[in-house]
């Protein structure tokens, strides 16, 4: 696999799961607990980011935004796994920077299936 995933979520339990799942699916993970963390180990290679919106880089910066912001990471797909069920959150997010939002629990096919489209997408660039 030519480009690796960014798993960044503070929950322990979801990084586990994602990594698992993914790895049986043949993806390279890299596992983040905080938008610090994340933000240390993004590089050319991160061809999608799965995440919970909000991570906060900075006080004011949204690991999203931040993410908007590198160069390296300025296209690359960014899902959100969410359990906000608040009007508007989706559009926010998107302000955000992230490309979808699943709500949890997360529903895995259709996980898997946004996982094999944005991967397909980056390696066919």
């Amino acid at each position: 696999m030519a480009h690796c995933i960014l798993v960044a979520d503070e929950d322990i339990d979801t990084r586990i799961i994602l990594r698992t799942l993914l790895e049986r699916h043949g993806y390279a993970i890299v596992e983040a607990a905080n938008a610090q963390q994340a933000m240390s180990c993004v590089t050319d290679g991160v061809g999608l980011v799965i995440m919970n919106h909000p991570m906060m880089a900075t006080p004011n910066i949204t690991l999203a935004r931040w993410l908007r912001a590198q160069p390296e990471t300025r296209d690359v797909p960014i899902i959100n796994l969410t359990s906000r069920a608040v009007p508007n959150y989706a559009e926010e997010a998107a302000r955000q920077g992230i490309t979808i939002s699943m709500p949890k629990p997360v529903d895995v096919q259709g996980l898997l299936e946004l996982v094999r489209n944005f991967t397909a997408t980056v390696s066919t660039h």
